[in-house]
């Protein structure tokens, strides 16, 4: 498991090649706040594995805080001030269904489904 590759939003690093020096090599570059790079100058593969990129590598990533478990005992994780319940923690082996809380609160209800890429801080806190 690379480190790099499960946890960067790559949408955010490009490259280019200079077109007045053939040969030369490619400037590498982040893109302005806010900004995603274009999909002609995207990495296709990771820099430090070598595996190849995928559309799951260019989606956002939101690094989740564990901050305990809800009345229903569903794992509660904070990012950017915001609380957000994973609705299915049944084991690591089954996909986070991410949802916020209605009215951010820490007993409130799923609400809205988030998609993206999770990273959990310290690790995923499961039923099993």
């Amino acid at each position: 498991m690379c480190k790099l590759c499960d946890t960067y939003d790559f949408r955010r690093i490009g490259y280019d090649f200079p077109e007045l020096h053939k040969g030369a090599a490619a400037d590498i570059y982040f893109a302005g706040r806010g900004e995603i790079v274009s999909l002609v100058e995207r990495f296709k593969f990771c820099p430090v594995c070598g595996k190849a990129l995928t559309e799951e590598h260019f989606k956002p990533v939101t690094f989740l805080t564990y901050k305990g478990r809800d009345s229903w005992s569903r794992p509660v994780y904070e990012a950017g001030g915001r609380l957000y319940v994973d609705t299915e923690p049944v084991s690591d082996a089954t996909p986070p269904a991410i949802c916020t809380k209605y009215g951010n609160a820490f007993d409130g209800e799923p609400d809205n489904p988030v998609e993206g890429r999770f990273v959990f801080l310290p690790k995923r806190d499961t039923w099993h």
